[in-house]
């Protein structure tokens, strides 16, 4: 019994080593690290930091603000038109940790883990594609695009301001896409489990809601939707969200 013990002491302690050092925290002096980069439309991010988006087509580059021990903690790739930034090691617990992004117009957010995407300055493209999952968020405040799609799983929540003609919406777990400041002509959406989405549509709207997931409309527009299990559908008054 006594060996026992011991053996589950031991493996208990092995893991807790192999825990912490797969982590880390920011500690001592802040700091800064430019890295220049080539001309990119599409970002693929993981880990746990802020990730700022800013228009730049003459110097496309990526700064790191954060404590100095942290600053080659990411891994900082292009392949093509694509920037990809991951993390060597785990981070926890740090208040200053963010990645900035300066380049031309970005096209697509392929964003995980628990990242907070601000873009701070105007998107204007054909097509923008926006991927979250786990505990991902991202704020764009002037968006203006002809078709966006938006897929969110997890945890992820996305506010988006702006115009588009058309969104195509998959929502799935306990995601939440609240935009009542996004006008679009036409909205295709599949809502599942009890995600929820709040949105403005003019012209038309289309797809289904299922599970317990709920649905805010605010607008008038044509409705070919399949409400399914316990979703709930809800048309907004666009007076008392606009004043």
């Amino acid at each position: 019994m006594k060996k026992v013990i011991f053996y589950s002491f031991i493996a208990l302690y092995s893991l807790c080593l192999v825990s912490c050092s797969f982590s880390v925290k920011g500690e001592g002096e802040t700091g800064e690290k430019e890295i220049k980069i080539s001309n990119i439309n599409e970002v693929e991010a993981q880990g746990n930091y802020r990730l700022i988006y800013l228009y730049d087509n003459t110097n496309p580059r990526i700064i790191v603000e954060t404590y100095k021990n942290l600053l080659d903690n990411l891994k900082i790739k292009t392949s093509g038109s694509k920037l990809s930034i991951s993390e060597s090691k785990k981070v926890e617990g740090t208040d200053l940790y963010n990645v900035y992004i300066y380049g031309p117009q970005i096209e697509t957010f392929d964003v995980t883990d628990s990242i907070n995407v601000d873009i701070n300055s105007q998107l204007r493209v054909s097509q923008l594609n926006i991927n979250l999952s786990k505990s991902a968020k991202l704020l764009a405040s002037n968006v203006v695009v002809d078709v966006l799609k938006v897929d969110l799983s997890g945890k992820a929540k996305a506010s988006i301001q702006g115009t588009g003609n058309k969104l195509i919406l998959t929502a799935s777990d306990e995601s939440d896409f609240t935009s009542p400041f996004l006008e679009l002509s036409e909205a295709n959406v599949n809502i599942s489990n009890v995600a929820t989405a709040e949105l403005y549509v003019k012209s038309k709207l289309l797809g289904k809601i299922t599970n317990n997931s709920r649905l805010s409309i605010i607008g008038n527009p044509s409705k070919d939707i399949k409400t399914i299990d316990l979703a709930e559908l809800k048309f907004i008054n666009s007076d008392s969200i606009r004043k």
